[in-house]
C-alpha cells in the first residue's frame, strides 16, 4: 500500500504537525505533536498513567506494557524533552482535564496539571 508508511522516530506530516514515537506500552504507539507560534501540544494517548508516579519515576512500568524496556527508555527520553519544551500534554489517563505539563522541580521532574475553568 502506498498510503501506509512505517516510521522510526519523529516525522512531520504537514507544517506544524508531526508524529512522535512512543513505542513501549504497545508496539508502534505514536503521539501527535502540534506546534504553532513557538508552543507545542503533545497528544500522548495512554503513555502516562499516574500524575504522582509519572514522570517522577519513569523506570517504574505497568503490567499493561507490552515492551517494558522500550517503555522505560521512551519515558526517559520523552519526559526531559517535554519539560525543556514546556509542552502542553494531553494524556488520556491523567485526571481531568487530562492536560498538563512536565516540569523540573528541585532537580526532579513532575506533572503539573493545567488549570481549567468553565467560562459561560
Amino acid at each position: 500500500m502506498d498510503e501506509l508508511q512505517a516510521i522510526d522516530g519523529e516525522r512531520g506530516i504537514v507544517p506544524g504537525v508531526s508524529i512522535v514515537d512512543l513505542a513501549g506500552h504497545t508496539p508502534g504507539q505514536i503521539g501527535v505533536r502540534i506546534e504553532d507560534g513557538g508552543k507545542s501540544l503533545l497528544m500522548v494517548g495512554n503513555m502516562l498513567f499516574h500524575p504522582s508516579l509519572h514522570p517522577v519515576a519513569p523506570d517504574i512500568g505497568f503490567i499493561f506494557e507490552q515492551d517494558p524496556e522500550a517503555a522505560r527508555a521512551m519515558r526517559a527520553r520523552f519526559f526531559p524533552r517535554a519539560a525543556e519544551e514546556k509542552a502542553l500534554i494531553a494524556a488520556t489517563h491523567m485526571p481531568f482535564p487530562g492536560l498538563g505539563r512536565i516540569a523540573f522541580d528541585q532537580g526532579r521532574l513532575r506533572w503539573l496539571a493545567a488549570e481549567w475553568a468553565h467560562q459561560a
